[in-house]
């Protein structure tokens, strides 16, 4: 049972922890087994992510209610180029709305930049923010009058659907600073796992689980949803690639608005024959 009381080291709270800040995957499936990892990841996201002894395939599902589309693509923070190229020349033209991904920092909360490029770039793989769309930017604030002025857009429109971090409670985002001066530092040896795991073995508790869990899931799972809502009136098509740990949620609250499956895509985003493990692991032991 999940609780107070669940130990910090259960595996259900560490591989959340493992999501949240992206430990690396290999590692991680050394310790914990890919047989375990994998059924574990398989039901936190409702098997819009699927592990294999190959690599990570990723899930696109497609919903129709009437003339309405909406895909739910499922990300990871990084992988393979021809994933993020497929999936954003998958988008055709019309009134198209995408619905992007990515907590901003207006307010500078951040110590360092939080940037997955150089782990990318050490697996061989790109980060997550090198999808790149073509499209019309649109502003939430401004979103009908844009739609309004540009009538049926010949390019699809493009607005962060994303919270800001000073919209975070206080201990997130300590969070995220840990994480970004340990894992995410590339000046930091061994991965910083081990003064990651120093710092975890002495904060996290049940209820810094939970306030992390509110914040980078549901929070934004509830922002996104509104404004899906909103834009859903004006476009004939909503595209929704965030990570695979939010699509059960987003995918309820489709259904629950009448939507029904159209269709599944399968795509592969992590390759693990091409990953470079022993340059991994020298850098993990240095």
């Amino acid at each position: 049972p999940r609780g107070s009381a669940t130990p910090w080291f259960s595996l259900s709270y560490s591989l959340k922890y493992a999501l949240v800040a992206l430990l690396l995957l290999p590692l991680l499936l050394g310790v914990a087994g890919l047989a375990s990892v994998g059924a574990y990841l398989q039901q936190e996201t409702g098997g819009f992510l699927l592990l294999t002894p190959g690599g990570i395939y990723l899930q696109e599902r497609v919903y129709r209610r009437g003339e309405k589309t909406i895909r739910l693509a499922a990300m990871i923070h990084l992988g393979r180029q021809e994933y993020y190229r497929e999936l954003a020349q998958s988008v055709g033209t019309g009134r198209t709305l995408i619905l992007l991904e990515g907590v901003s920092d207006r307010d500078r909360l951040l110590q360092q930049s939080f940037d997955y490029s150089g782990f990318a770039e050490l697996l061989g793989l790109v980060a997550q923010n090198s999808l790149d769309f073509a499209g019309q930017p649109v502003s939430p604030d401004s979103l009908e009058q844009e739609i309004e002025d540009a009538g049926d857009p010949a390019v699809p429109h493009i607005l962060c659907a994303d919270l800001d971090l000073n919209q975070f409670d206080a201990r997130t985002i300590e969070f995220l600073n840990v994480v970004g001066r340990t894992l995410l530092n590339p000046q930091a040896e061994g991965f910083g796992l081990s003064a990651y795991r120093r710092w975890v073995a002495e904060h996290m508790d049940g209820p810094m689980v939970q306030v992390l869990m509110a914040d980078i899931l549901h929070r934004r799972n509830r922002h996104l949803l509104r404004i899906l809502r909103r834009s859903l009136p004006h476009y004939d098509t909503l595209v929704v690639p965030w990570g695979a740990m939010h699509m059960p949620a987003i995918e309820q609250a489709v259904v629950r608005a009448g939507f029904h499956l159209a269709t599944k895509t399968q795509r592969l985003s992590l390759e693990f024959g091409n990953l470079p493990f022993r340059q991994i692991f020298k850098r993990a032991l240095r």
